[in-house]
Order: structure tokens, then sequence, then C-alpha cells
């Protein structure tokens, strides 16, 4: 792609959204900006024999603007060329073999419909670029707007490269995800969304993507792991891809504090930290009920590595219960707020409400050590935990208020504060504690529904 198709892309994809063709100006500008030599501001300006200020303060900052809004994502002047160039390859992969594109034939007498018509005929069909794996059905969504907005600007406006969703089992994450895809998915040339539930190799997983993004090219996939990551970067640098992982928690080590890779599964560590240290122009999202050591290390202030922990549902977890018709609204929010708006414990203890308590809120309260068959996931997430860990919760269960770090250490008999901070961080990036700040110290408890499996199981271990 020289210069001159560079431009009269542009110039379509401008018009197509304003009604209004490059200026001599902005074409000047865009010159400037399509070198790798990339002049300044104040080069430019002495060049064409315009203000620095005019340019650097106007022309420029409009001039991006209009093209982030035409392209569908952030372009600046570092930038431009390697946005056109991703808009470019998908017009050219969708003309026959021979042809040319028609985007330069277009002049002042093209209206702003026949350029738009002419850029979607000629778009690759964007269902050839999706793979949606084993996502969930979330015709049926509750809630999460301002979740969906921050991820949005995050992803869209900020450029970021790296998102991990986080929270407990059932709040929502994968869910979430598949939302934010859906929503996003013009903003990407590919949309792949995978599982990794069942922790596959990271050879394996590279194979599959790869795949995907080269149009199932390969004809002998490379499989030493280095060589995977370095094409993996590559494709992930010339399209714009949004790539989902879910349930990344699978791949982490269980019966030890959070951090640690099951064996044969660090690969994946490194591939956070490339996908988020080097620069790409796609996004990789990954959810997870433990919080990586990596996005710990990488993520902060305006880095493009950002996490969002989900907490529960708002009013919208009443929907839910009002969905499986139970009675008793009264106790509605005090229900939801036992249950912290858990969505899927909702949902499961709704059907049990409805099938063994005649649909009674009240009724179930008062079987106050009832879990239903969210209690399974609350296993999953115990089985996971190191044994110090579980005694910290044990410890914190039992006392079932609020508790400093001194009387927790009081309380598991350990020797020292940093004993007792090593489990207390594990636990927050499992999001199984809930700090509280009572004056200048922070105090320490269970989320309602974790404290009632604690005391369960405690109980039943005597």
């Amino acid at each position: 792609m020289d210069i001159e198709e560079a431009l009269a892309l542009a110039n379509a994809l401008v018009f197509a959204e304003s009604g209004e063709h490059l200026s001599d100006l902005q074409q000047a500008l865009l010159r400037e900006s399509w070198s790798w030599q990339r002049l300044s501001y104040e080069k430019i300006a002495e060049n064409y024999g315009y203000s620095p200020t005019y340019l650097k303060h106007d022309v420029g900052p409009k001039l991006w603007k209009l093209l982030s809004k035409s392209l569908g994502e952030k372009v600046s002047k570092t930038n431009f060329r390697a946005a056109i160039e991703r808009r470019h390859s998908l017009v050219t992969s969708a003309l026959p073999a021979g042809s040319s594109s028609q985007l330069q034939t277009v002049n002042s007498n093209t209206t702003k419909s026949q350029v738009a018509e002419l850029i979607d005929s000629q778009l690759v069909s964007t269902s050839r670029c999706q793979d949606w794996g084993e996502s969930s059905d979330v015709s049926v969504f509750y809630g999460r707007q301002q979740e969906l907005e921050q991820l949005q600007q995050w992803m869209v406006a900020d450029n970021c490269r790296l998102l991990a969703l986080l929270g407990m089992a059932g709040i929502g994450k994968t869910s979430l995800s598949v939302k934010l895809a859906q929503q996003l998915q013009e903003q990407f040339e590919f949309v792949i969304w995978r599982s990794l539930r069942y922790a596959p190799s990271l050879e394996e997983l590279l194979v599959d993507i790869i795949a995907l993004l080269s149009n199932e090219q390969q004809t002998n996939p490379i499989i030493d792991l280095h060589s995977q990551l370095a094409q993996l970067l590559d494709s992930l640098r010339r399209h714009r891809c949004l790539l989902v992982l879910d349930a990344w928690e699978a791949l982490l080590q269980p019966g030890k504090l959070t951090g640690s890779y099951r064996q044969g599964y660090e690969g994946y560590g490194d591939l956070l930290k490339q996908l988020g240290e080097l620069p790409h122009s796609s996004c990789l999202v990954i959810t997870s009920r433990e919080k990586p050591r990596e996005i710990a290390l990488l993520e902060g202030g305006n880095r493009p590595v950002r996490s969002l922990e989900l907490k529960g549902l708002g009013t919208a977890a009443l929907e839910i219960l009002r969905e499986h018709n139970l009675s008793d609204q009264a106790y509605w929010k005090d229900f939801c707020l036992a249950w912290r708006g858990n969505p899927l414990a909702l949902k499961i203890v709704s059907v049990t409400i409805q099938d063994f308590f005649g649909g009674s809120v009240s009724n179930f309260l008062k079987n106050s050590m009832f879990l239903g068959d969210f209690e399974y996931l609350l296993f999953e997430q115990f089985e996971r935990l190191s044994e110090l860990e579980k005694k910290v919760v044990y410890c914190l269960a039992i006392a079932q208020k609020p508790i400093s770090c001194s009387q927790l250490l009081e309380a598991t008999q350990l020797t020292s504060i940093s004993q007792i901070l090593k489990p207390l961080e594990s636990l927050a990036r499992r999001f199984l504690i809930e700090q509280v700040k009572e004056g200048k110290e922070t105090m320490f408890t269970l989320p309602p529904v974790v404290m009632k499996y604690a005391l369960k199981q405690d109980r039943d271990q005597e």
C-alpha cells in the first residue's frame, strides 16, 4: 500500500462519515504522518507555511478525532499508518484476485451514500472473521451497563492491550465477556472466544488461534512455543483482533497461594507478559476467579493493562427473582444483599425456593444454613485454597464479624503479621474476603455466603 492508496482510502472513509473530503492541509498532514520519519508538528508547519500551534492544537486533533470515528479505533499521528493499513487489508482481501479497489475513484461528484455502499461492498464479511467457540447464550442479560461502558472506553478509546475480568464464581464474568465481544465485534477484524475450562496446553491453543488469524492457510503449523508466540504477536500487530480467554483459573495451581501455574502451563504467564508489555493493535480479554500475578504486576496508571473486579448486580438482581415468580417482595433486597447480588447464585437458589419453599423468600431465609446447588461452586473454590488460607477462612467465619490483623493472628495462632498477610492477600485475589474500614484500621470478614459455607464445613468436620 502506498501513500496515494492510503489517502484515497482515508478520504473515502472520512467522506462516508462526514460528507466532506479531506482538505489539502489534512492530506499534507497525513502524508507526513505516513512517513516512517514522522516529522514533528513544528517541522511540518515550517515546510507548509503554517503555525505549529494551529497544526498541533486545531487541525491535528480534529483530523485524528474524525479518522478515529471513521475507522472505529483510536487514531493518532503515530499510528495512522498502521490503522489505515489494517483497514486496507480488510478491503483488499474482499476483492477478487487481480482486481483493484474502486475507492480511488471517489471524487467531488460521488455522493456520501455511494461511498458508504462502496466501502461496505468491499469489506470482509464479519462472520468469516469470528469464532465464538463455546461462548454462552447472553440473549438474557442483567444490568452491567456501567461495566460495559468502562470496558469499551478502555478497549476502544484507550487502546488497552490486555484486560482481566475478575470475580468469584457465578458473578457473571463469562456472560459479560460474551456481551462485550458482541457489542464491539465491528471494531475488530477478528473475534475469537475460547474457554480454558479443560486447560488446553498453550501450544494447542496457539495452533488454533494462529490458524484462524491466517485464514487456516498453515500447512505446517509451528510447534515451538517461542516461535508460536512470536507469530501470534506478529498477527496481532497486522490485524486488529479481539481474543477472549475464559476461565483462566483452570491454569493455576490449586492447593497453594494464588499466582503459581500448574506444571506445564507456565507459558501462559509468558503470554500475558508479552501481550501486555509489547506493542500491538489487538486486545486480549481474560476472565478468572483468581487474579493472575502478571496482571497485578503490569496494570496501573495509564498503562494499557487493566483489570475490573465484578461486584454483584444492583437493582438488576431483583429482575431474577421476579422472573422466578418469588413472593415476599419486602425481603427481596435483604435476600439479594445476603448473596451479594451474585446472578448465578440467585438463579440457582430461586429455583430451590420455588421447588421447596413454595416461592417464599422469607421461609428460605429462616433456613440460614441452606445453600442449595450453589454449594458445589463454593466447594470448587474452597478446594483450590491452601491449608493456611482455609485456616484463615474458618477463623473469620467463626468470628462472624469483621476482625483486625492482630485479632486474626491470635485466632490462627501464627507468630507474625507477615505470616497472616500472605494468605489474606491470596484470599483477596480469589475475591473470598471483604475489607471493612473502622477508623484508621482495616478489618477483615467474609461475604455472607462464603461465611455460611465455611461454618457448615466446620460443623461437618466436627
